[in-house]
């Protein structure tokens, strides 16, 4: 069976939201409202793909605004 999360540069948004322990919709919205900055990378038009700095930098982003609320 084929890991379809893991790309050889980084990981899928369902991989990510796996890494982070949130939900689908809860990752959609902290992107949407810019907690969680987007990855430079992006596999053909949709797929984006996080690398472990922008993986680092995700976990960052959830507890600096989990610390907020």
């Amino acid at each position: 069976m084929t890991d379809h999360s893991r790309s050889r540069s980084g990981i899928s948004d369902s991989g990510l939201i796996s890494t982070l322990g949130i939900s689908r919709a809860t990752f959609y919205r902290r992107l949407q409202d810019g907690t969680i900055t987007p990855p430079a990378g992006r596999v053909g038009k949709r797929r984006r793909v996080w690398t472990l700095a922008e993986i680092e930098l995700a976990k960052e982003q959830l507890q600096a605004q989990k610390e907020r609320t």
